[in-house]
């Protein structure tokens, strides 16, 4: 003992117990209780309807839980206890057997035959999971007694035997009897079991087939679990010894199974989808069917629903299964990625596959090679090899094509320190250096079509980076130089085209030589982001290419993926970084990155609805090592691998075939968004049996048929400046493996008008603003008209005194400013005063409004005509000299001879008409003062009593 100290022993002990523990990862499960809406969370015995959905008892609590894997609904009772099996064929109505009687639900009613109670069934001792009676539909129950089967009719209360088990039945006194996961019957007895199918209410099964235990020297054999392919597990004890053991029966075929922890308080025991099996006792325990020299291991109980008593197993088909505990419902899910721990070689010796893993290969030979950090490791045909290689060795275990295959079968490996290049056999194990270059090192290489490689070569000193081809043999041969140096930092891959161009990508960039031509890329433009305008330039850090021929090459950098598509570098999407691209038999697109393993959505899963960047996330919560992975590779027989810091794994297809369902609660959001056209939307999502936990479920949503947008696990949706109507908005989901749901949420909004654009509001309006407009017409015609009465005369509609001065005097101010000369004429009715005595005043007021014509005939329409009052009228002529003066007089003379000639009036019109020239010598003169001159001249040429249109003319 004094070479282990206490601390080196405590230790040693903690590490042991770790490796118990982890025979099982938190991600396998998944745990439900009263939180979840059971309701109880201690749950007695599981039940499953041919829909899938699960009943679950729960003891003294008057109600079962029907829980369908997204929803769980309550079934009230009218019983205080409730802790028997309850069966049901059609999901709504079902049996159970207690101890006051065979209850019935029918209808969402409950009846009760208490004629029929346990006690009566059998007189044996009775566990909580076994079962008594099984539902046929139409109202009628398979009922299990001691010695024989019966059907019961509720509707006509008659029992009718099967007479079932035959008399010479090898499987003795019958105990209990459950489906199994295919639907068929299995009978429990104390000397065997036996199988049958009934075909609904048939007056017999029609088969039915024993597996009695024979030699097996066991008795009281309870606690059944049924699993897929006809498997069945019992524990029993050994006759006269009272050791407890498992009975497992497969293929017709009974065998014991021993050696399994605290056997004398297990109960249940099984086998799930893969192969590994289950016992529980006072404990969960484990074995691994990859690593059975492992033996039983412990569960560790990382939930509580774990730590609790198992009270009943049910298995499913897929190789899941349901624990019924004292704490709740667990469920063992298939993950997505199985990892492997370790495994066994030919000869028995353990090889660990938890560690660090760098690159994959898959030789012709369809030899799985794996680069560790000290060895390689070789899958053939299933079996494992481990070669360690020299420690002087260093692997480059981040270059993700540092393995290769020679045309011989060797493989080569890339060192990140000299001698750079060795070459295993594996026929001989032995290894031999690539014979270097002077002067030169090995960066990285790739494979060519013609089995050789491709390697760039980086020159020390004054020596040119270029290109050397290494053949079969294992020789270097030079091929040629380039202008410059491969300057990449970190070489992290490598490409050869079929048109001949060659890439090397790095931590620093990007070099591409073709035709002799050498050229880097060290920036990508980024398109803008939301609200931007201009793109961004971002730094290329590239860590893993993919050459997907006419489709260009693909680039995973650091922040992103880009794409070579022959003319120029493309930016495709945001990503973590990416370690490593890889493109399977069905064209799905994997990308190992920094954070996850990613894949492209087939549209086999998307079905109708096309999203954009839809990428299918896998991390540590789906069965992998690590989250951050390096390499993916498909191998021949079509399976996925992925490496890892922490080790191995292969992916599970099609775990998970029922697609989420997205929903939209309508207590959680409002049909009416505001007048802004401000708009959110809450939502959420469920997959069945939380196979994608609800916290990891991505999600896509549209508005109005618009495209779908990118994913998301938000679950919350904004939009702004909606128009005013009603909008559709749709959401759906994906989950880890792909499946989008079939049909999207729904939910209809509408964005209501603000008041002011209400149909009532406007209608008002308009019939305001049409009021207002009648009245403002109204006025302005008011106006006008009364404007029209203060500047108009009346008798002749000329303008009068007020308006002629008004207006002449701005014609007058405007001539000043313009230096331009105009005519004022001041004319009078003569003999007015003899027309209104002689003739009367109506006369003298058509004499007036004859003038008043005269006028307008003879001056033009821009002449300003005015009746000063009484028989006076003045004319202002605009721009106008003494020649047009001239014209006017004769215009007038003989307009008013030509007028007294048609009147046929007993009086003749007479008018004295006085003109002024109004120019420059009289600028400083106002309007007023201009028509006291022209009047002036008229009474002067009114003495004068010449013709009736005498005019004369003075100048001042």
């Amino acid at each position: 003992m004094s070479r282990f100290s206490l601390p080196r022993l405590c230790s040693l002990l903690l590490a042991v117990t770790t490796l118990q523990l982890q025979a099982s990862s938190p991600a396998e499960w998944r745990f439900w209780d009263s939180g979840d809406g059971l309701a109880e969370r201690f749950v007695v015995t599981i039940g499953r309807d041919p829909a899938g959905a699960l009943w679950l008892t729960h003891g003294d609590v008057s109600s079962l839980s029907r829980f369908d894997g997204r929803s769980v609904s309550l079934i009230l009772t009218p019983f205080s206890n409730n802790g028997r099996r309850f069966d049901t064929l059609d999901g709504k109505n079902g049996w159970a057997a207690e101890d006051d009687g065979l209850r019935h639900l029918q209808d969402g009613k409950w009846q009760i035959f208490p004629a029929l109670k346990l006690s009566a069934l059998s007189s044996a001792e009775r566990k909580p999971s076994d079962s008594r009676v099984l539902d046929l539909g139409e109202s009628t129950a398979l009922l299990l007694f001691s010695n024989r089967l019966a059907t019961f009719s509720s509707q006509s209360s008659r029992l009718v035997e099967l007479h079932l088990p035959q008399r010479n039945s090898q499987i003795g006194a019958l105990t209990t009897f459950a489906r199994d996961p295919a639907g068929t019957v299995w009978v429990i007895g104390t000397k065997g079991v036996a199988h049958f199918l009934f075909a609904g209410l048939a007056n017999a099964p029609l088969s039915w087939q024993e597996y009695p235990f024979g030699t097996l020297a066991v008795e009281n054999p309870a606690y059944p679990v049924l699993c897929p392919k006809g498997e069945v597990f019992l524990t029993a004890f050994r006759k006269h010894s009272r050791e407890r053991v498992i009975l497992h029966l497969q293929a017709g075929k009974w065998e014991i199974l021993g050696g399994g922890p605290h056997l004398e308080h297990a109960s249940f025991a099984w086998r799930d989808g893969s192969g590994d099996l289950w016992l529980a006792s006072d404990l969960l325990y484990r074995k691994s069917a990859a690593n059975p020299e492992d033996g039983w291991v412990e569960v560790d109980s990382q939930n509580e629903v774990l730590s609790g008593k198992i009270n009943d197993v049910l298995a499913n088909a897929d190789g899941t299964f349901f624990m019924a505990t004292a704490f709740g419902l667990a469920m063992h899910i298939n993950v997505a990625w199985k990892t492997l721990a370790h495994a066994t070689d030919p000869r028995g010796h353990r090889i660990e596959l938890k560690k660090h893993m760098g690159a994959m290969l898959e030789d012709r030979r369809q030899r799985l090679w794996i680069l560790g950090e000290h060895s390689v490791l070789r899958l053939y045909r299933e079996r494992w090899e481990e070669y360690p290689l020299p420690p002087e060795y260093v692997l480059d275990i981040n270059q993700r094509n540092a393995l290769g295959e020679l045309s011989d079968g060797r493989i080569l490996i890339k060192l990140e320190e000299a001698p750079y290049l060795i070459m295993f056999d594996p026929v001989t194990g032995k290894i031999a250096q690539v014979k270097p270059m002077q002067g030169y090192r090995p960066i990285t290489f790739c494979r060519r079509k013609d089995g050789r490689f491709l390697v760039a070569m980086g020159g020390t000193g004054l020596l040119p980076d270029g290109l050397a081809i290494l053949d079969a043999t294992g020789s270097l041969a030079w091929l040629t130089s380039i202008p410059v140096q491969w300057n990449v930092h970190y070489p992290r891959g490598m490409a050869e085209t079929a048109s001949g161009e060659i890439w090397v990508g790095g931590t620093s960039g990007l070099a591409r030589f073709a035709n002799g031509q050498f050229e880097r890329f060290d920036w990508i433009d980024q398109p803008p982001a939301a609200g931007a305008r201009s793109t961004t330039k971002t730094a290329l850090q590239v860590f893993s290419m993919l050459d997907e021929g006419k489709g260009g090459i693909l680039f995973g950098a650091r922040q992103l993926l880009a794409r070579w598509n022959g003319k120029g570098l493309e930016y495709l999407t945001a990503t973590p970084l990416v370690e490593d691209l890889y493109r399977d038999q069905s064209h799905t697109l994997w990308a190992g990155t920094a954070v996850d393993i990613r894949r492209t959505l087939s549209p086999r899963k998307s079905g109708e609805i096309q999203l954009n960047d839809a990428w299918i996330s896998n991390d540590v919560s789906d069965g992998l090592p690590k989250s951050a992975t390096n390499a993916v590779l498909e191998d021949s027989l079509g399976r996925i691998w992925a490496i890892s810091d922490k080790g191995l794994a292969i992916f599970q297809r099609d775990v998970d075939h029922d697609p989420p369902e997205a929903s939209i609660q309508a207590n959680q959001n409002t049909r009416e968004a505001a007048s802004s056209g401000d708009f959110r939307v809450i939502f959420a999502g469920k997959d069945k049996w939380d196979l994608t936990p609800s916290d990891e479920l991505r999600y896509s949503y549209r508005l109005d048929q618009r495209p779908w947008s990118s994913l998301t696990k938000n679950t919350l949706a904004s939009f702004h400046d909606l128009p005013v109507g009603k909008h559709v908005f749709e959401v759906v989901a994906l989950d880890h493996q792909g499946n989008l749901s079939t049909k999207p949420a729904r939910f209809e909004v509408a964005v209501v008008a603000p008041w002011y654009r209400t149909t009532a509001f406007l209608i008002l309006a308009c019939c305001c603003f049409a009021i207002i407009a009648s009245l403002l017409s109204l006025a302005f015609y008011q106006y006008r008209t009364l404007r029209i009465l203060t500047v108009t005369d009346s008798l002749t509609g000329l303008y009068n005194r007020r308006g002629f001065l008004l207006l002449a005097s701005q014609e007058w101010n405007l001539a000043r400013r313009r230096k331009l000369s105009l005519l004022l004429f001041y004319i009078d009715l003569n003999k007015f005063k003899q027309i209104n005595d002689v003739w009367g005043h109506k006369e003298g007021d058509i004499a007036l409004q004859t003038v008043a014509g005269l006028l307008r005939e003879t001056f033009r329409s821009t002449d300003i005509i005015g009746r000063l009052g009484g028989d006076e009228f003045a004319v202002v002529a605009i721009d106008a000299s003494a020649p047009f003066r001239m014209v006017m007089e004769e215009r007038l003379a003989k307009t008013v001879q030509q007028s007294n000639e048609k009147s046929g009036k007993r009086f003749q019109i007479s008018l004295s008409v006085g003109v002024l020239t109004c120019d420059s010598s009289l600028r400083e003169l106002p309007i007023e003062d201009l028509l006291g001159k022209a009047d002036a001249l008229m009474y002067q040429l009114k003495r004068s009593r010449k013709s009736p249109a005498t005019i004369g003319e003075t100048r001042s």
